[in-house]
């Protein structure tokens, strides 16, 4: 007997892809939640309580007086509706703040 566990290729190819299966299931549904989350269009409240929950400490935060002066600053942004995503707007907004200066 060459060890405790002796298993042969097929078992371990199986094994591999029983492994593989439940990866994709449980690491793979995470992320395609977090991507829907991101593409989907929200209202202006919801887009800043995110931004301001998940981004660095250091970078600048955003205000809804501030949101609104880079939605009349980039209409082209907004053209169908006044809704944001975090993937449409939130690098552009990021570029952005720094340069705002709230009156």
């Amino acid at each position: 007997m060459r060890g405790f566990f002796v298993v042969n290729r097929i078992q371990a190819r199986f094994l591999v892809f029983l492994i593989n299966i439940w990866y994709s299931v449980n690491m793979r549904g995470k992320n395609h939640e977090q991507e829907e989350f991101n593409e989907r269009a929200t209202p202006i409240s919801v887009f800043l309580e995110w931004y301001n929950k998940n981004i660095p400490e250091s970078y600048p935060r955003a205000t809804l007086k501030a949101l609104k002066q880079f939605q009349s600053a980039y209409p082209a942004l907004f053209e169908n509706n006044e809704e944001w995503s975090i993937d449409k707007h939130r690098k552009r907004l990021m570029e952005w703040l720094p340069s705002y200066r709230e009156a």
